[in-house]
C-alpha cells in the first residue's frame, strides 16, 4: 500500500512539474506566435496598399491595354471639360429629341414667336436631306446636342466601343453641317436604361473623361408614348410638372409624327412665362439632371 502511495505521489509531482513547465513556456511561445502572425499581417497589408497605390497612380500606358483599348479610339470625340453651376430658380430648358424632322421649322417658328431658345438632341440618320434645317437650328441660336447616329439601341449599346463609334459618327456629321462641334449629349433612352444596364457606368465615365456633359430630364411631356396624346394633354403634362422642381429640363420630341408637340409648345410656353419662368438652351455649364445609378 505504501508503495502504491509513493508511486501516486511521484506521478502527481511529475504532473505538477509538467504544468509548471507549460505555464512557464506557453506565454513566451504564444507571444512569439503572435508577433510572427502580426508581422505576416503587416507585410500582407503593406503589399496590398502598395498595389492599390500603384493602381491609382498608373497612367494609361502602364495600365492593362485591354481595359483601356476604347480610350485610344476616336481621339476627336472629345471636348474641353467645363465646370457646371446650378441654374437660377424657375429656369426651364426645353429639349427636343430625335430631329431634325419635317416639323422642325414650324417648331423653330414657335420658339421665335416667344423669343425662347431651346436644345435639340439630334439623330444622325435624320440629317441627310435636312442639312439646311440643322443649320437653321444653330443659326437661330439654339443648342445642337448629340443623341445618337443610328438610334438603334441594340447596336449602340452592344459595347462601349460601339456607342463611342456611334457618337463619333454623329459628331462628325454635326461639325460638317453646322461648323460647330457639339459639346453636350443625351444618351438614347437616357443615361440609365434597359439596354445599357451592363455598360452604363463604364460608358458614362468614358464620356465624362472625354469632356462631354450629358443630360437626362426631370419633366417629360409624354409626347412619345404609344397613346396619341392631345395637344392639351402634352402641354398640361409640362405645365403641371415644372413647378415641382427648382429648375426643369423638359423632354419633348421633334419628329415628323409629332405635330401635336409643336402645337403643345405653342400652348405651354405662354403659360409658363405667365407663371414667371425663364427659358434657356442647355450648355456644358448647366448643372445636369441625371438619372440615379441602380
Amino acid at each position: 500500500m505504501e508503495q502504491e502511495n509513493l508511486q501516486f505521489a511521484q506521478k502527481v509531482r511529475r504532473a505538477k512539474r509538467r504544468i509548471i513547465i507549460a505555464l512557464l513556456v506557453l506565454p513566451p511561445l504564444l507571444l512569439i506566435v503572435s508577433v510572427y502572425l502580426g508581422i505576416q499581417c503587416f507585410q500582407q497589408r503593406r503589399q496590398l496598399e502598395e498595389q492599390l497605390l500603384a493602381a491609382t497612380q498608373s497612367t494609361p500606358e502602364s495600365a492593362p491595354p485591354e481595359a483601356l483599348e476604347y480610350q485610344q479610339l476616336y481621339p476627336e470625340l472629345s471636348v474641353e471639360p467645363t465646370k457646371s453651376v446650378s441654374p437660377a430658380d424657375k429656369m426651364v430648358y426645353l429639349t427636343f429629341d430625335d430631329g431634325p424632322s419635317g416639323n422642325t421649322l414650324a417648331l423653330l417658328d414657335v420658339l421665335d414667336k416667344y423669343s425662347v431658345k431651346a436644345t435639340f438632341f439630334v439623330v444622325g440618320n435624320q440629317i441627310p436631306g435636312r442639312e439646311d434645317i440643322l443649320r437653321e437650328i444653330a443659326a437661330r441660336g439654339h443648342t445642337v446636342g448629340m443623341h445618337s447616329n443610328s438610334h438603334k439601341y441594340n447596336d449602340i449599346y452592344a459595347s462601349v466601343d460601339a456607342c463611342l463609334q456611334d457618337f463619333d459618327l454623329l459628331r462628325a456629321r454635326i461639325l460638317e453641317v453646322t461648323g460647330q462641334a457639339p459639346s453636350i449629349l443625351r444618351f438614347p433612352g437616357g443615361s440609365v436604361n434597359g439596354y445599357n444596364r451592363d455598360i452604363y457606368q463604364e460608358l458614362i465615365s468614358e464620356m465624362l473623361r472625354r469632356g462631354y456633359a450629358y443630360f437626362d430630364w426631370n419633366v417629360s411631356a409624354q409626347d412619345a408614348t404609344s397613346q396619341n396624346k392631345s395637344v392639351a394633354d402634352i402641354a398640361n403634362a409640362v405645365v403641371t410638372a415644372v413647378p415641382r422642381h427648382r429648375y426643369s429640363i423638359v423632354l419633348l420630341h421633334d419628329t415628323s409624327l409629332r405635330e401635336t408637340s409643336v402645337k403643345a409648345v405653342d400652348r405651354l410656353i405662354p403659360q409658363l412665362l405667365e407663371l414667371g419662368y425663364t427659358f434657356a438652351p442647355l450648355d456644358p455649364s448647366v448643372s445636369p439632371i441625371i438619372f440615379s445609378y441602380k
